[in-house]
């Protein structure tokens, strides 16, 4: 979900801390089979549309995000949103 009020992004954007793209990765910082890359804009990446043990692994990294109050934007397995706190956009070079 992402609002559809002008100027949304500049309240809700990656910039501004409100939007995280991720996946969960193992003890051994091996990444868990999402069942698509990162930024993968086709329907097999939608968090639902999964089997087994990818949706599985979806289901775990969703259910953890909500926990803490971010919000799944549905058509990307990895995109979540918090809507709690918006802030300004930063441009600051980040290190």
């Amino acid at each position: 979900y992402i609002p559809s009020k002008v100027n949304a992004v500049a309240r809700f954007g990656h910039t501004c801390g409100n939007m995280i793209d991720l996946t969960i990765v193992d003890n051994k910082s091996k990444e868990l089979n999402m069942g698509t890359d990162f930024d993968e804009f086709t329907k097999k990446a939608h968090t639902f549309n999964a089997r087994g043990k990818v949706y599985a692994n979806r289901m775990l990294l969703k259910r953890y995000m909500e926990r803490y109050g971010f919000k799944n934007y549905t058509g990307e397995w990895w995109h979540y949103n918090f809507f709690g706190a918006p802030y300004k956009a930063l441009n600051a070079p980040v290190r």
